[in-house]
């Protein structure tokens, strides 16, 4: 039996009393990084005060955002993680640091 689950949907499995072997194959299609990459650019404007639209609200602003995901990430990823999360640490770096400077020159 199999089913096709879409990556970005919530899920839950119970199996009861019985035991159960699964097998996940996980594959991206183009379409689907695009959105993820716009995703984790939105995470970060928010993280910074912004208000960024959601994907599908205007297709030129998810063009810069997954552009520029996508020209921080890593050109020959050696492993998944690098694959997904590349691009997402260079980017949280400066994010990290810019909050930590004006955490300092805030007036207490």
């Amino acid at each position: 039996m199999g089913v096709h689950h879409p990556p970005l949907a919530p899920h839950l499995i119970r199996n009861g009393s019985e035991i159960s072997i699964s097998v996940a194959i996980y594959f991206v299609l183009p379409d689907q990084e695009r959105v993820a990459r716009v995703y984790q650019s939105n995470h970060f404007m928010r993280k910074l005060g912004m208000h960024p639209w959601p994907p599908g609200e205007s297709s030129l602003s998810d063009w810069a955002k997954f552009n520029l995901i996508s020209a921080l990430s890593k050109s020959n990823p050696a492993s998944y993680d690098e694959r997904l999360y590349s691009g997402v640490n260079r980017l949280g770096s400066p994010t990290r640091l810019a909050r930590q400077v004006s955490k300092l020159l805030r007036p207490h």
